[in-house]
């Protein structure tokens, strides 16, 4: 390859290409005492020398420039360039155009990106023909100057300066070939004699960017402890990446699960390699385990076993508890056993195995005794539970070898039980008989002759109680009672049928017999007699007369039959009467008045005989009368004496008896409010009823009266019964006077909330006020205060009820009608906008949207604007700086109510960046610093690339610019050419940008 250094001495030496680079161009301008170096320069088919091959010329053969066809724009960065020249329209068309071999071939679906320097210029420096301009078209094929894909198109390039095109094309082919040619862009004549002239120098290498993924599996089945890696192989760093899925953007992802992960690899000029790698894990180790139980409980013979497949052998085993190591295990009790087993990869995993046993072999036994004494009909029966069916049995002494032994005598008896694992145990039961039956037979005696009141009697004992009877008279229990006279027999049998017998004899004696006399009664007095004489039964005896007498000889009999009742020892008992006879006697009626008051002297009394000898003598007590009839009795008992002829006599006694004492209750004294009534009331009681009653002043009726009066009144009630007896009181009626209710306020309008303080002016001319009851008339509770206060919260006109009560109880309500006016206050509300917004736009248009305003006051809470206030409807203000500002507006209504609300806005900054694309660093004081620079930045990062990826600057100071050296290797400017520089910075928002672009070092 030829170079050429500055002032033309030429240079001579090879240089390899990095594998997987497409360079086109042919001669690389080298400054002899600079680090920096150009990158590849196309200067032309004549001079073109790349490897591994050069360029072929297509159609028409390029000119290398300046100086062919008048030309004179010097090189952009080479020696020279070359010109395309096309003319012509259709088959008469001539054009040129060059092909490249390339090594390698293109890879279809990758994308590609490099630079080139294009210009137009006029061919013989004639104007452009008919409205054409230059256009430069990039194909791609498998043979030389092949167009089987159209790579690329310029579009018009109208230029006359060379102007750096960035060809950025993805092929669908692998081609080999790539061919540049210039086309026609209508409108352009057709005449055939037309030209377009496209210039091209400048030209940079295509790289591709490639990689590899590369992965380490997880060890164990489910785990994510997989690593993926991604290594460029090919490209211009830095490297970004990303990976899918998860998103990570470092070159390494580590803790992950089984699957597959593409990873894209980004370099700095924004090629793009993507490749995939597959985590896998093994299989899941799987555990099959085996056990034999335990045969009998409490036993050691039971065994486990496990089985692995799955994950990666060898295997090794750990059993808990007992800490086995093997895959089986032996000589197990019951319980359950946790194997462990690992694997190559120390991945574990656990299984159970349960260690049964049968549960413990009982034998519980039950036994049937012997049913009556010295009887072989008992059983026995087992009833095995547990252990493993099915069972043997073994009876001992006798009983065979069946669950059940029948026909047993009373004794002890075993049976031994053995299971289908032979486990054993025994069982023992003891058979009893019952007793021998032995009865106690007896008979009570009848207590009198011909009563059946006997008793049967027997007391069993022995055998299997309870037992049953059979008397020979039909009575069936053990007790037989009202037995008569006789021989019985009896059969008692037992719970089990077991019997015995026996007999008893009831015996009564002989019979109860009885003589009575009497003597005669005189004057039909009880001055009889009569004796009784009995025999037989069963002394002693006992006499009962109708006087209670207990004597055989009963005295003071009155005239007519008596009758004497004879009991025996046994109780037997014997009436026998006889008539006792007398002589007439006196008999008398009286008749009586009884007094009609309480505490009179109007009774009266009269004695009538009814029998008896006349002539007849009366004697009275207690005041010695001795006549037939006596009066002016007062309330007491009065008895009189008659005496006949015969000497006979005949009392009575008679009670005069007086009404109670009339009385009157009257009801309690009455207080009541001037204008109420009162209900007064009287009782009567005592005396004769019905009652009258008559109330003055008024001479009214009834017990009960209600009356109003205007003043204090005594009322005065007399009552009289049916024997006209009276009696008088009274019942006082108190009249209270009322209040009168008044009241105030400090104020009786306002806005809302209204605030009114109430004050209460009421009097009574008597007494004392002690109650208020306060209605503000708009639905709030109300208030119990003397002097209250009130706000009222919404606008409008109400009603203020006022009512007092007195110490008596006394009431009176007033009423102000519309007694309060609210004025509504207004509503303030605003809008603003526009929001969010910035420093760049930062006039706020407000918009009232208050309700029931006339008034407006703004402050715009930017004090130190002049113009911080204003009192239009709907004003703007223009905010200076940025930041976070609070808006007052308040309002007022026509009735001088007030309102107001805040609302809150944000002035943000406005991000900024700028930078150049070239600068001249030749120490004239202009443009010398390539630098970025912009508003509202917090962080940044520069760095500046030659074109072979290499970073020769970077600083993290927005203020510090690239200075055009190398930095901290050389003190030399670097050489005049397009250098990559890249941007990450962050805004106030912490929002990050990056920017990649192009800048010029021009000496």
């Amino acid at each position: 390859m030829k170079y050429a250094r500055k002032k033309g001495t030429m240079i001579n030496f090879t240089r390899s290409f990095a594998t997987g680079l497409m360079c086109i161009g042919s001669s690389l301008i080298v400054h002899a005492q600079s680090s920096c170096y150009q990158n590849p320069s196309l200067e032309g088919p004549s001079q073109a020398h790349v490897v591994p091959a050069p360029w072929q010329a297509c159609y028409g053969s390029p000119d290398t420039q300046p100086g062919q066809w008048g030309i004179t724009l010097p090189p952009s960065n080479g020696n020279s360039y070359v010109s395309f020249l096309h003319s012509g329209w259709a088959n008469n068309a001539y054009n040129e155009g060059m092909t490249q071999l390339l090594t390698p071939c293109m890879v279809a679906g990758q994308t590609y990106t490099f630079t080139v320097d294009l210009a137009h210029t006029n061919v013989y420096t004639t104007a452009d023909p008919n409205g054409c301009y230059s256009s430069l078209a990039v194909y791609g094929g498998n043979t030389a100057c092949a167009q089987t894909e159209t790579l690329w198109l310029s579009g018009v390039i109208m230029n006359t300066n060379w102007q750096q095109y960035t060809i950025t094309f993805t092929p669908t082919g692998n081609w080999c070939y790539l061919s540049f040619s210039p086309y026609f862009i209508n409108p352009c004549g057709s005449t055939g004699f037309d030209y377009i002239n496209c210039m091209m120098d400048n030209i940079s290498c295509i790289s591709p960017a490639s990689g590899a993924a590369t992965g380490q599996d997880v060890t164990c089945n489910g785990a994510c402890d997989g690593m993926a890696w991604a290594t460029p192989t090919a490209g211009t760093p830095p490297y970004t990446f990303s990976w899918a899925p998860g998103g990570s953007t470092n070159d390494t992802i580590t803790n992950i699960c089984p699957g597959n992960y593409t990873v894209t690899i980004t370099d700095a000029n924004g090629q793009t390699a993507v490749d995939s790698v597959t985590i896998v894990e093994p299989t899941a180790i799987v555990l099959q385990t085996t056990s034999t139980d335990v045969s009998c409980n409490g036993g050691n013979n039971g065994t486990g076993g496990v089985t692995a497949n799955g994950g990666t052998p060898p295997y090794t085993y750990s059993w808990a508890p007992g800490g086995q190591t093997t895959s089986g295990i032996t000589g197990l009790t019951a319980g359950q056993y946790v194997a462990t087993v690992t694997d190559a990869n120390n991945c574990t995993v656990t299984a159970t195995i349960n260690i049964t046993e049968p549960t413990p072999l009982s034998a519980p036994i039950a036994g049937t005794d012997a049913t009556c004494y010295q009887q072989c009909n008992g059983s026995a029966t087992v009833t095995p539970a547990g252990g493993t069916a099915p069972y043997s049995f073994n009876w001992l002494p006798s009983g065979g070898n069946a669950a059940t032994a029948s026909n047993l005598c009373a004794g002890n008896y075993s049976c031994d039980i053995t299971d289908a694992n032979g486990c054993t145990t025994q069982a023992t039961v003891t058979i009893t008989e019952p007793t021998q039956v032995t009865l106690n037979v007896a008979g009570l005696d009848a207590t009198c002759n011909g009563a059946c009141d006997g008793q049967l009697i027997v007391i069993p004992a022995g055998g299997t109680p309870a037992y049953n009877y059979a008397w020979s008279n039909g009575c069936n229990v053990a007790n037989c009672t009202n037995v008569c006279a006789g021989a019985y027999n009896l059969t008692v049998s037992d719970a089990n049928g077991c019997t015995a017998t026996g007999n008893a004899t009831v015996n009564e004696p002989a019979a109860l017999l009885t003589a009575t006399n009497f003597v005669t009664s005189y004057c039909g007095q009880s001055n009889g007699s009569a004796t009784t004489a009995p025999n037989g039964g069963t002394p002693p005896y006992t006499y009962l007369w109708p006087s209670g007498g207990t004597n055989a000889t009963e005295n003071n009999l009155p005239p007519g039959n008596v009758c004497v009742q004879i009991t025996d020892a046994n109780g037997c008992v014997l009436n026998d009467c006889v008539t006792i006879p007398t002589t007439p006697g006196v008999t008398i009626t009286n008749a009586q008045t009884n007094v009609a008051c309480f505490g009179g002297s109007t009774g009266d009394a009269t004695i009538t005989t009814t029998s008896g000898q006349a002539p007849f003598t009366y004697l009275w007590t207690p005041n010695g009368q001795t006549t037939a009839s006596i009066n002016g009795l007062i309330a007491g008992q009065y008895a009189v004496t008659v005496t006949d002829a015969n000497n006979c006599t005949a009392t009575a006694t008679i009670t005069i008896t007086e009404p109670p004492l009339l009385t009157l209750t009257p009801g309690a004294a009455q207080t009541i409010c001037n204008g109420q009534q009162a209900t007064i009331t009287a009782n009567a009681g005592g005396g004769v009823g019905p009652y009258n009653y008559l109330w003055v002043p008024g001479n009214l009726p009834g017990t009960s009266l209600t009356v109003q009066p205007a003043i204090s009144v005594t009322y005065t009630v007399a009552v009289s019964d049916a024997n006209n007896c009276t009696a008088v009181d009274s019942v006082l009626v108190t009249v209270n006077p009322l209040p009168a209710p008044a009241l105030g306020s400090n104020t009786q309008s306002g806005c809302e909330p209204l605030d009114v303080s109430f004050t209460d002016q009421s009097f009574v001319s008597a007494g004392t006020i002690t109650g208020w009851l306060w209605d503000f008339g708009d639905g709030s509770p109300t208030s119990n205060a003397q002097n209250p206060a009130h706000q009222y919260s919404a606008s409008g006109t109400y009603n203020v009820t006022l009512t007092v009560t007195t110490a008596a109880g006394c009431t009176q309500t007033l009423t102000m009608p519309n007694y309060i006016t609210v004025f509504a206050s207004p509503s303030a509300s605003f809008t603003l906008g526009p929001q969010p917004t910035t420093v760049l736009n930062a006039t706020i248009s407000f918009t009232d949207n208050s309700l029931l305003a006339s008034q407006w006051q703004w402050d715009f809470g930017d004090p130190l604007d002049v113009n911080n206030t204003s009192t239009l409807q709907h004003p703007t203000h223009a905010y200076g700086d940025t930041g976070s500002y609070c808006v007052r507006l308040m309002v007022t209504s026509p009735n001088g109510c007030v309102d107001s609300t805040i609302n809150c806005l944000e002035i943000e900054p406005e991000f900024t960046f700028f930078i150049p694309n070239a600068f001249t660093p030749n120490a004239d004081g202009t443009n010398d610093v390539f630098y970025g620079y912009g508003t509202f930045i917090t962080e940044y990062d520069l760095w500046i690339f030659d074109r072979w990826g290499n970073m020769i600057f970077h600083t993290d100071d927005l203020y510090k610019g690239w200075d055009g050296k190398v930095q901290g290797k050389s003190a030399e400017i670097c050489q005049e050419d397009v250098y990559v520089w890249k941007v990450v910075l962050k805004d106030v928002q912490g929002r990050k940008h990056k920017y990649i672009g192009h800048v010029s070092l021009v000496k």
